[in-house]
């Protein structure tokens, strides 16, 4: 599963601030409602949560209470440097 696409979905959630459809998403980035579904719960398990309305769309309406990639993503000023995030939910070592 492309993290890619997951961010670009929760961009287009954050951007639209109500319901977004899936056909919009879907039509956006090339691909199926199926796959939209795939990539939201994918969101919700990393701690977003997303709402879904039938004939409205999916929301956004809260985010995790930990970093994610996406969210340290959204906040940089940056065009080059710094784009690829790795993020580890646990690490054994500060030096690792």
């Amino acid at each position: 599963m492309s993290t890619e696409l997951a961010g670009r979905i929760l961009e287009m959630l954050r951007g639209q601030g109500g319901y977004l459809s899936g056909a919009k998403i879907g039509k956006a980035l090339g691909i199926s409602r199926s796959a939209i579904w795939k990539y939201i719960n994918s969101l919700r398990r990393d701690g977003y949560e997303i709402e879904a309305r039938a004939a409205s769309g999916y929301r956004l309406v809260a985010t995790p209470s930990h970093i994610t990639c996406w969210e340290l993503q959204a906040n940089l000023g940056t065009q080059v440097f710094g784009k690829k995030i790795h993020t580890f939910s646990q690490v054994g070592s500060t030096n690792e």
